[in-house]
């Protein structure tokens, strides 16, 4: 598919999308200018980032063991529509699921059908995206069960998965967040899989996706970017909305609202906003109840 460029929030973005299942593929943004993240260090556990979210929108000192647990949340499926909103039925923050009860139910299908047939995952490699979750969120200011909601929806976590095609000729996104030419990917060229995964690659796919990338001075957006562009109530609206801006590119109305025909041309997951709701509550494997199919044109 070609990439088309819009203008949203004063980001240029270059979008593009096609389901592969609930393996989303999504379009990234071009942000001109400043705002630049791509760069981070790990030293022990304390990640350095060049920006974060900040203000009423910002997640900090997360309590990994807060919120609902396993045996409150079950593992169902609602179909949310409208805009992201406890009025139009989305469910709150206060309704998630812990982080901690979060990733031992996705553990166990964390890595495994890989789609394109690679190796899948090891469990220390499990425990890496974990470590690197946690970091990765902290130091962005980002809640860490919606970095793992991403994740799951992504690549199902899948360390080797293929960088799929951004649209954009020879680009590809790789890596478990699928980031709009990020650089960590344990798939290089989609032919050389690198197994174990080092800790390193498995942290550096994850600041691809939560910060952004960084090319000649330009931020291919990231959760960052994509929450500060949506607003909303901080309480869910805002995860909700950013989730849609890091799959299409735009947000425009309804969440399902997920691309359209131009001009300009978009593309996104008509479920995905759907999807992350139902993640950060507890969904896992669940049949969905939401069928909506992309648009094509």
């Amino acid at each position: 598919m070609l990439n088309q460029a819009l203008v949203v929030f004063g980001v240029v973005a270059l979008a593009s999308a096609t389901p592969l299942d609930h393996f989303s593929l999504h379009a990234r943004q071009n942000a001109s200018g400043g705002g630049a993240v791509a760069t981070g260090s790990v030293a022990g556990s304390n990640l350095i980032l060049s920006s974060k979210v900040t203000g009423a929108i910002a997640k900090t000192n997360v309590d990994l063991a807060a919120g609902k647990t396993a045996a409150e949340n079950p593992d169902t499926y609602t179909f949310f529509k409208g805009d992201g909103s406890a009025a139009q039925g989305w469910p709150t923050e206060d309704e998630w699921i812990n982080f901690n009860d979060m990733f031992t139910r996705n553990n166990a299908a964390m890595g495994k059908g890989c789609p394109g047939g690679v190796t899948e995952n090891t469990a220390a490699e499990n425990e890496n995206i974990r470590v690197s979750i946690i970091a990765v969120a902290s130091a962005a200011a980002v809640d860490p069960r919606f970095v793992l909601a991403t994740v799951m929806q992504e690549s199902n976590g899948c360390v080797r998965v293929q960088g799929t095609p951004s649209g954009e000729a020879g680009v590809f996104n790789p890596g478990i967040m699928q980031s709009f030419k990020g650089t960590g990917t344990c798939n290089v060229g989609n032919s050389n899989q690198l197994s174990p995964c080092p800790p390193e690659t498995i942290t550096q796919m994850l600041v691809d996706g939560v910060q952004g990338v960084n090319v000649d001075g330009q931020v291919q957006a990231g959760l960052v970017q994509q929450l500060i562009a949506a607003g909303g109530d901080p309480s869910g609206q805002n995860t909700y909305s950013g989730a849609r801006g890091y799959n299409s590119g735009a947000i425009s109305g309804a969440l399902e609202n997920a691309g359209q025909c131009g001009p300009p041309r978009t593309f996104g997951v008509p479920c995905y906003s759907s999807d992350i709701a139902n993640r950060l509550k507890g969904w896992v494997s669940a049949p969905t109840q939401c069928n909506l199919q992309p648009q094509t044109c």
